[in-house]
């Protein structure tokens, strides 16, 4: 039972951080700084940092 709780907390928190993601991209906590930025005419491209470094 204790993991079936588990899920539904990390289920609820996802849902809370999507619905807060406009207003928290707002705040410019969206990027990191050091993440790459691409911008052609209406694509933007963003490529996090982390992924160049290895674990």
């Amino acid at each position: 039972m204790p993991t079936f709780k588990l899920l539904v907390v990390l289920g609820l928190v996802l849902v809370a951080v999507g619905l807060l993601r406009p207003f928290i991209t707002k705040l410019g906590l969206g990027r990191l700084p050091g993440d790459i930025v691409i911008e052609r005419g209406s694509i933007r491209l963003y490529i996090p940092a982390r992924y160049f470094f290895a674990d």
